[in-house]
């Protein structure tokens, strides 16, 4: 019989050593998906005011006694591997199996590992409980386009996503600002450096995501009643670890919509643009270019004192207005943020350090649109404007239809949007 923190033996029906075929990888696992040492462990996912068990944390590893099996250097070997993917999918597979067969807690919502490089396979869920599938946060901005590509997929499949390792990168804060998790798991830095000054910003990022969505927040490896209390502080409602075994009890469960948040952000249509989802919601005003300079002057200013987890995008229409003096603002505003974007027609590099640059397509609409957000994790605002186009002497005589708007769902909704043309982010400036 299973108790509320064993590993179940395997079941022969499941092979995930087949997936691997003849090809060669690394040994541990090898042991693990050819040779059939791959273990699953269901713990308790516990609601840490009541101490109940709300959801089940299920963990892939190798045998108790094999330290580079544990379920971290796992997920670490797959990450390596060249055949990820299977890898995940097969580890996967083989968890929800083993939960389907010996449940710890029957329909209460499952979390487990997984790889936002594997999520373009994903199968639809047909499990009729929740399923969150955790991915690293700290390396998920590092590809924005592929990232909301992927994320959109697992949604549209039935998956919820949610975010692992948060507060251990300043970028693994951005994430949760444009991702918006279903659950998001603390790293042990934040519980261990409580006082640090990203720990400090994580506990404001979370709690505004929380208190502005519902979110969840979890804490792993919870030992003793020091790290719950260090948990506590930093948000955590929920915890699993060797503190709470033993809570298993068979108890009435709650709904999973009260366990995990359960929204999934709309994707950024295809060519929809900052200026067109905002004046869906808000009336434009009209002002020229002196004016427009101005605001975004103003709006950049505030993104430094936001934190380093801050996003600050900005569409220039063409090249030729990335001029030297917005080259040397943006140079400084990537000294202070984690990920600072440029976009226009034919600005295809920059030697400008920390800024990630996309060239647009001539038919994109963010050509003709003078756009800067900053997306921080206790503030959001963005300038959208429309250029009319129409004929003048001076450029500081052109005209444009704007709207400055601080409607944090509204920023993050622009903010996808924008990095949806993005494939890849400039080696940050910021990171801890």
């Amino acid at each position: 019989m299973l108790d509320d923190h064993g590993a179940v033996p395997r079941d022969d029906r499941q092979r995930p050593d087949a997936v691997l075929g003849d090809r060669p990888v690394d040994p541990v696992l090898e042991g693990l998906f050819r040779h059939g040492r791959l273990q699953v462990t269901q713990t308790p996912l516990v609601e840490i005011a009541s101490g109940r068990p709300v959801a089940v944390r299920l963990l892939t590893h190798g045998p108790a006694e094999d330290a580079d099996a544990a379920p971290a250097r796992v997920r670490a070997l797959v990450a390596a591997s060249d055949q990820l993917a299977f890898l995940d999918e097969a580890a996967r597979a083989r968890a929800l199996a083993e939960a389907r067969l010996a449940p710890l807690l029957p329909q209460a919502p499952l979390v487990l590992d997984a790889h936002l490089a594997s999520f373009s396979q994903l199968a639809r869920n047909a499990d009729p409980t929740p399923v969150v599938l955790v991915v690293d946060s700290t390396d998920a901005v590092e590809r924005p386009a592929e990232m909301l590509r992927l994320v959109a997929a697992a949604r549209a499949q039935g998956w919820e996503v949610g975010l692992r390792e948060v507060g251990g990168t300043p970028a693994s804060l951005a994430a949760v600002s444009v991702i918006e998790p279903a659950l998001v798991v603390l790293s042990r830095r934040v519980l261990d450096e409580p006082t640090s000054r990203l720990s400090v910003e994580t506990i404001q990022a979370t709690t505004a995501f929380c208190h502005s969505s519902g979110a969840v927040v979890a804490a792993e490896d919870v030992a003793d009643a020091g790290s719950e209390a260090a948990a506590v502080a930093a948000g955590a409602t929920l915890a699993c670890g060797s503190r709470y075994h033993g809570r298993a009890r068979r108890s009435r469960l709650r709904p999973a919509e009260e366990v995990l948040r359960m929204f999934s952000p709309p994707l950024p249509v295809a060519h929809h643009s900052p200026f067109e989802l905002a004046a869906r919601r808000h009336p434009a005003r009209r002002a020229t270019k002196p004016v427009l300079v101005a605001l975004s002057k103003r709006l950049e200013a505030t993104a430094g004192p936001s934190g380093t987890s801050s996003l600050v995008l900005a569409a220039f229409q063409t090249a030729s207005q990335f001029t030297p003096d917005t080259q040397r603002r943006y140079r400084e505003l990537a000294r202070t943020s984690t990920l600072v974007m440029a976009a226009a027609q034919g600005l295809h590099h920059t030697d400008v350090p920390g800024v990630s640059v996309t060239s647009l397509d001539p038919s994109d609409p963010l050509v003709h649109e003078w756009n800067v957000l900053v997306l921080a994790p206790t503030m959001s605002v963005m300038l959208a404007a429309s250029d009319l186009r129409t004929p003048v002497r001076h450029q500081r005589d052109r005209e444009f239809d704007y709207i400055l708007t601080y409607d944090r769902d509204l920023v993050a909704h622009a903010a996808r949007s924008m990095l949806s043309r993005l494939t890849h982010r400039a080696a940050p400036l910021t990171e801890a």
